[in-house]
């Protein structure tokens, strides 16, 4: 799958939430829970005031603008230049966002930062090579004794609630293995802790609240750097 490709033309969409995926029951999904959504990542990240943050694959920005009143700074990175041209329309919103067109795979920004969130992304770095990739640029831009956060992981021993049938899931599958699965990758918790650790993170694999849109399916990544 070419994932630079296909969020560009997701941007093409006229509904914010779709440019970006976020569908439930077929529907955009409704702007009160990508509110719960910005809450339950200050949450995980004990985002403070005095805080920078790095919003990695942000997107077209909507849960950066979300984000931005909780933290002194955020900066929203994304390697679609279409998802950041949506981005940059609304940035004047809040003053202390901005935002820049970058890989999360080859991270190379001149700051580094109190929290990092990397948010309904991760399944789309589809081998491990790709993911230690990701966990080494968030390492090398987070201070010692900042926090990560990779939310929103779908659960690979949670596949079939996702798929409404053995048909979808067999297709699924295939698409997987074609590489051309528009899901991208349902990681195993343990399998991303252990990259993690070997990063040099302490890693906390959480499930999400059932609140949440996806807390079925998903479940959330909590990495620490240590001091």
């Amino acid at each position: 799958m070419h994932w630079i490709s296909f969020w560009d033309q997701q941007a093409k969409s006229e509904h914010p939430a779709e440019q970006v995926g976020r569908i439930v029951r077929g529907k955009p999904i409704a702007t009160e829970l990508n509110q719960q959504i910005a809450e339950h990542i200050v949450h995980l990240l004990a985002i403070e005031n005095q805080h920078t943050l790095l919003d990695l694959c942000c997107g077209n920005g909507q849960l950066s603008q979300l984000l931005a009143p909780y933290s002194q700074q955020v900066l929203g990175v994304d390697f679609s230049s279409q998802q950041i041209a949506l981005a940059l329309k609304h940035k004047d919103q809040e003053p202390n966002l901005s935002f820049v067109t970058g890989d999360a795979q080859s991270l190379h920004l001149q700051q580094i930062f109190d929290r990092i969130n990397l948010y309904f992304s991760f399944q789309y770095f589809t081998n491990n090579k790709a993911a230690r990739q990701v966990l080494q640029g968030i390492y090398q831009h987070l201070k010692p004794g900042g926090r990560a956060l990779l939310g929103d992981i779908p659960h690979a021993e949670k596949e079939s609630l996702y798929y409404a049938s053995f048909y979808g899931l067999m297709k699924a599958r295939l698409q997987t293995l074609l590489g051309n699965n528009p899901m991208g990758r349902f990681w195993h918790p343990k399998t991303l802790c252990t990259l993690a650790q070997q990063i040099g993170f302490t890693a906390q694999a959480l499930p999400e609240p059932s609140h949440l849109p996806y807390a079925h399916y998903r479940f959330d990544l909590l990495l620490t750097r240590p001091e």
